[in-house]
């Protein structure tokens, strides 16, 4: 399954990896004629740079989930390579344990956002706001999207197999826990903390089976074939 998902998002790049390559483009042609038209011809306009700034801003997103993927945003090597390989691992799950609730946290306020903005135009272009506003949700479940393949990637490394597919209980119980996470913040602020201590009880019933799962799984298959090739 973490195969199929991984060709997925292979597909999804590819397409990203376009948009940016024609965007990128386009603003350099815009930016290059806000400059001949300012300095050469005195008589500059608006919407040009509007839309060249609106434009970075998508690609800013864009590429963020790209790297991502590609464990290029910011760090400090020099403690990365101390650690031993498995602290090493056990590091960045829980980091993107911790940035997936973040983008989730954000993501319901960027929502919001957009739906403010529907009512704003800008000033250059005459658009609503919401366009590019738009560029918030559209990039943190980008970013959500390949969280997920890290995340389960260096979770299989952890446990020795990376070439087992993870379980499709597995899945559901993180889905169930990303969206009890969601629950307790779009909830209102005084009832948080009874979301968050009650919430679904089968959220965490499935979320203990499906970690019980994942993990003990290879020791009861390596059990049964000692089993079988003992009779």
């Amino acid at each position: 399954m973490l195969r199929g998902y991984s060709k997925f998002l292979d597909v999804l790049e590819k397409v990203e990896k376009a948009i940016l390559a024609v965007t990128v483009g386009i603003m350099v042609i815009i930016i290059a004629y806000q400059v001949i038209m300012r300095y050469i011809f005195a008589h500059a306009n608006s919407w040009s740079e509007e839309l060249a700034r609106y434009l970075f801003i998508y690609d800013v997103m864009i590429g963020a989930a790209i790297a991502i993927r590609r464990n290029s945003h910011l760090q400090i090597d020099i403690l990365i390579n101390l650690m031993k390989p498995k602290v090493r691992t056990i590091l960045t799950i829980i980091a993107t344990l911790a940035g997936m609730v973040f983008m989730v946290f954000l993501l319901s306020y960027s929502i919001t956002l957009v739906q403010t903005g529907a009512r704003t135009m800008s000033a250059g272009l005459g658009i609503p706001m919401s366009i590019p506003y738009s560029c918030m949700p559209v990039g943190i479940v980008l970013m959500l999207l390949t969280s997920i393949e890290v995340l389960f990637k260096n979770i299989s490394a952890l446990r020795g197999a990376g070439k087992s597919s993870i379980p499709m209980f597995f899945m559901l119980s993180c889905f169930v826990v990303i969206r009890q996470i969601y629950l307790a913040i779009t909830v209102p602020m005084t009832h948080n903390l009874l979301v968050v201590i009650a919430g679904w009880p089968l959220t965490w019933v499935l979320c203990a089976a499906g970690m019980t799962v994942y993990f003990f799984r290879a020791d009861w298959m390596k059990n049964a074939e000692k089993l079988v090739q003992g009779q």
